[in-house]
C-alpha cells in the first residue's frame, strides 16, 4: 500500500494506525459517540472489541442496520462503496485496510466467491477470537511494539474470519418464497410477535404446506421459521431492555418466549449474557430513555 488510507480516512484522535507490511494497516479505535461517512479505495473489516447500545449503518443511501451491536460483531467494509456509520455510545474496535493482493489472496485460498454478493453474511466473533482481537489491540497501543506479533495476529485473525465468519448464504429465488408471501409472512410474525406462533399460523398464511413452507423459507431466509422467529423475538427484548423499566418477566412475555428462563436462555446464546447483564451494564453507560 503506497500511501495510508486510514491516514486520510481516521482523525489523529481516534486512534494508533499500524501498518502492517505487505498486508495492509490497522487501526486501534477509541472514540466516543460520533459518526463518519466515507467511500474507500481498499477493502476492510471492523471489529467491535465493545458492544454500543445503538449503531446505524448505511450503505449507499439505504439503511441497513440499526440497534444494539454486541462485542465481536464484524463489518465488511468493501472498497468504492459508500458508507455511512453513526454510533451512540463509546467505541473500541479494529479496522483492518487490506492491501488488495493480500485481501485477493485470502479470497482465493478461501474460495469466497460472493464477496461483493447482497448474499454475504457475517457471524460474530466467538469469544476465543474476540480475546486474540484484544491481544493484537493491546500490542497497537504498547510502546514496546513487536511487529512479527502484529504481522502473526494481524494474518491469523484475518484469516480465521473469512473462513469461519463470513460467507455467502446458500439462498437464492429458486424454491424459495414468492416476494408477496415473504412480506406477509414478515407482516405477520412482527404483528404476532408477543403471541405464540406456529407452524401451522404461518402455514395458512403463507398458503403453503408445512414441509413445503420450511423448505421455501430456509431457502429465502437462510434458517428456518423458529429461528428467525427466535431472532426477532431477541431484537424485541433488546429494545425493551434498552428502553423501559419493564421487568426481564415481562419484557420475555411481551417478546413471546414461553419463560422467564427461555428468554435467558436464547439471550445469552446469542449475546454471551443475560437479559439482566446486559441491562445492568447498559444502565451503567447510558441514560435510559424511558417510553
Amino acid at each position: 500500500m503506497m500511501n495510508s488510507i486510514l491516514d486520510k480516512l481516521i482523525p489523529k484522535n481516534w486512534g494508533t494506525i499500524y501498518n502492517v507490511s505487505g498486508k495492509g494497516e490497522i487501526c486501534s479505535i477509541q472514540t466516543k459517540s460520533n459518526s463518519i461517512v466515507f467511500e474507500s479505495s481498499q477493502n476492510m473489516l471492523l471489529i467491535l472489541l465493545s458492544s454500543q447500545s445503538c449503531r446505524e449503518i448505511i450503505l449507499d443511501n439505504v439503511k441497513k442496520f440499526t440497534g444494539f451491536t454486541p462485542a465481536g460483531h464484524v463489518e465488511l467494509i468493501l472498497k468504492e462503496r459508500k458508507h455511512c456509520i453513526k454510533w451512540n455510545s463509546d467505541e473500541k474496535s479494529l479496522l483492518f485496510c487490506f492491501d488488495n493482493k493480500f485481501f485477493e489472496d485470502i479470497l482465493f485460498s478461501e474460495e469466497i466467491k460472493d464477496i461483493y454478493s447482497e448474499k454475504l453474511h457475517i457471524k460474530k466473533l466467538d469469544k476465543s477470537i474476540l480475546y486474540i482481537a484484544k491481544k493484537l489491540e493491546i500490542e497497537i497501543r504498547s510502546n514496546n511494539k513487536n511487529e512479527i506479533y502484529i504481522n502473526s495476529l494481524y494474518s491469523f485473525l484475518t484469516i480465521d474470519i473469512f473462513r469461519n465468519n463470513i460467507y455467502a448464504k446458500k439462498v437464492n429465488n429458486l424454491g424459495g418464497l414468492a416476494f408477496s408471501t415473504k412480506t406477509n409472512l414478515i407482516k405477520y410474525i412482527n404483528d404476532h410477535i408477543s403471541s405464540d406462533i406456529s407452524l401451522d399460523d404461518l402455514s395458512i398464511v403463507s398458503g403453503y404446506s408445512k414441509s413445503h413452507l420450511i423448505r421455501a423459507f430456509r431457502q429465502t431466509f437462510g434458517q428456518t421459521p423458529h429461528q428467525y422467529i427466535i431472532e426477532r423475538r431477541l431484537e424485541k427484548s433488546l429494545e425493551i431492555l434498552t428502553h423501559s423499566h419493564i421487568s426481564i418477566r415481562e419484557a420475555a412475555k411481551i417478546c413471546g418466549f414461553s419463560s422467564n428462563s427461555h428468554l435467558t436462555e436464547c439471550f445469552k446464546k446469542a449475546y454471551g449474557e443475560t437479559p439482566q447483564q446486559f441491562r445492568n451494564k447498559f444502565y451503567k453507560n447510558n441514560i435510559i430513555q424511558i417510553y
